[in-house]
């Protein structure tokens, strides 16, 4: 019995000291980011939109994304515990955005049935408000800020054509706040 219970803890050990370096030590969320609208039109893709030239007719998204800085090393500190974590890791970042003060906001008034929604508004409370998840999703993920506008918030909405200012804001784990601004060309009907 004891020998059983032996064999199984040295294998048990070698399993952990193979698996134990498998997850990557966390990565560090930083104030720099990339900002674009993408064309949601095909739900298998997203194709960029060229803010200089196209126009937003249809359903679009919104993204703000960290850039990330991924520090690779291996774990000095083989054993059990971590061997368990190994199997069931996930990215794990520091300093990420949270979304505490997280806004999206626009230059411009625009209509929703029929009323006037003043310039300023934010986005994220709009869409706990106003809209269902299947017609406007605004969220805030460890390393980015997104808001999708789907064919239910195209279908109760006007933007008369117009270049809009796009203002988004995330507050980071440390109490920074990052801030993109970025104009496009929209016309929804």
């Amino acid at each position: 019995m004891y020998k059983k219970a032996i064999i199984f803890y040295l294998t048990l050990s070698g399993f952990s000291l193979i698996f134990s370096g498998c997850c990557p030590d966390p990565s560090t969320v930083t104030t720099e980011y990339s900002a674009y609208f993408g064309d949601i039109s095909d739900v298998h893709t997203t194709t960029m939109i060229d803010q200089a030239n196209d126009t937003i007719t249809d359903v679009f998204i919104y993204r703000m994304e960290a850039i990330v800085i991924a520090e690779h090393s291996v774990r000095k500190d083989l054993n059990l515990y971590h061997s368990a974590y190994a199997l069931s890791c996930s990215d794990e970042y520091l300093n990420p955005y949270t979304a505490l003060n997280a806004s999206l906001t626009l230059d411009k008034p625009f209509i929703l049935d029929g009323n006037p929604i003043p310039a300023g508004t934010n986005f994220f409370d709009l869409a706990l408000s106003s809209f269902t998840y299947s017609e406007m999703g605004a969220y805030v993920l460890e390393t980015s800020l997104e808001a999708e506008f789907r064919q239910g918030f195209i279908d109760r909405v006007q933007f008369p054509l117009d270049t809009y200012t796009f203002t988004a804001s995330v507050t980071m784990q440390d109490g920074t706040i990052v801030t993109s601004t970025e104009s496009v060309m929209m016309m929804i009907n």
